[in-house]
């Protein structure tokens, strides 16, 4: 079956105004959270915003991976970007 032109506007429309992350919470950070979510944000949101949103203090996330690479949590995001948030490692 063919998508109806109404289909595709609301499609672009969608895309205009929201787009999916995947979120990976590892460790201690999956504690009353979840392991892997799809979540949804308008365009140009930062990683900050996602966790402060996860209701994350800052002090408990020391690394943090965008689509396996390091990046920063002034990061801006794209559609179907992957984070990956890890707490503090410990070891000895």
């Amino acid at each position: 079956m063919f998508p109806s032109v109404k289909d595709a506007r609301l499609d672009t429309l969608y895309n205009m105004c929201c787009m999916d992350i995947t979120v990976k919470l590892f460790a201690s950070l999956r504690q009353g959270r979840f392991e892997e979510r799809v979540l949804t944000y308008a365009p140009e949101s930062t990683v900050e915003l996602i966790i402060r949103d996860l209701g994350i203090p800052m002090d408990q996330v020391s690394i943090i991976l965008l689509n396996d690479k390091h990046v920063n949590s002034g990061y801006h995001l794209s559609a179907g970007d992957v984070l990956s948030l890890l707490p503090p490692l410990g070891g000895g």
